[in-house]
C-alpha cells in the first residue's frame, strides 16, 4: 500500500507537469525528505521516468512497477542527469503496459531507443 505521501507526489509531480512551477514540488520535498528514498528493487522495475531542474538542483523523478508504481523524486549529481527533455520510461506507460515492457526490458535489454507507441 503506498503512503500517502506517495499519493500527494504523484499530485503534486503532476501539477509541475502541467504548470512548470517548481516552488510546490520544492515545498513537498522539504516538507517530506524521505521522497527521496526509493523502494530499492532494480532496473527496470525502477526505473528513470524524467530528470528535471527544480530551482539550482537537478532531480531524478523515478517509478517502481512493483511497489505499487510509487514514484520517487531524488536529487542527483548533474554529470548523472539525462539531458534535460530526454524523457525516460514515459510517465504515461502504467499498469499492464508498463509490466508488459519491464518483462520486455528484463528479457532482452533495449540497446537503443524504445518504440513506446508499441506499448500503447
Amino acid at each position: 500500500m503506498i503512503p500517502q505521501w506517495r499519493h500527494q507526489l504523484r499530485t503534486v509531480w503532476e501539477a509541475f507537469a502541467r504548470d512548470d512551477n517548481a516552488a510546490p514540488v520544492l515545498a513537498f520535498l522539504h516538507a517530506h525528505a524521505q521522497v527521496g528514498v526509493h523502494c530499492g528493487h532494480d532496473y527496470p522495475a525502477l526505473h528513470r521516468v524524467r530528470d528535471v531542474m527544480l530551482g539550482d538542483t537537478p532531480y531524478r523523478l523515478s517509478r517502481c512497477s512493483i511497489c505499487d508504481e510509487e514514484l520517487t523524486l531524488a536529487p542527483i549529481d548533474p554529470p548523472t542527469a539525462a539531458r534535460f527533455g530526454d524523457d525516460g520510461v514515459p510517465y504515461w506507460l502504467t499498469g499492464e503496459r508498463l509490466r508488459n515492457w519491464v518483462e520486455d526490458e528484463r528479457r532482452q535489454p533495449s540497446k537503443g531507443p524504445v518504440n513506446w507507441e508499441g506499448y500503447r
